[in-house]
């Protein structure tokens, strides 16, 4: 939500609402190297296995990608076992 009340007056001006999406979807396939030795699970993998990981790049994005889903699913799964009334729930989500 944030990205699009800061981009507010690039759709007045007739920006189209995909806009902010397309470019960040745009920047993983231009730009590789986005962490910049920040420490990061990827950049372990680079650092202990560098030519398997650059020629698997795509299958370990996507393999991340589908780790990251796993672990916000289960976070909500023990989340809605829980006794949570939205108030709390929007606390513990915040």
């Amino acid at each position: 939500m944030t990205v699009y009340a800061m981009n507010l007056p690039g759709f007045l001006a007739g920006r189209s609402l995909l806009t902010p999406l397309t470019i960040y979807a745009g920047q993983t396939s231009d730009y590789k190297e986005l962490a910049l030795n920040i420490a990061n699970f990827p950049k372990f993998l680079q650092l202990a296995f560098p030519t398997e990981v650059l020629d698997h790049y795509e299958l370990l994005k996507r393999g991340l990608m589908v780790l990251t889903c796993l672990i916000l699913l289960a976070g909500f799964w023990y989340l809605r076992r829980l006794d949570l009334i939205p108030q709390r729930f929007l606390v513990v989500a915040t």
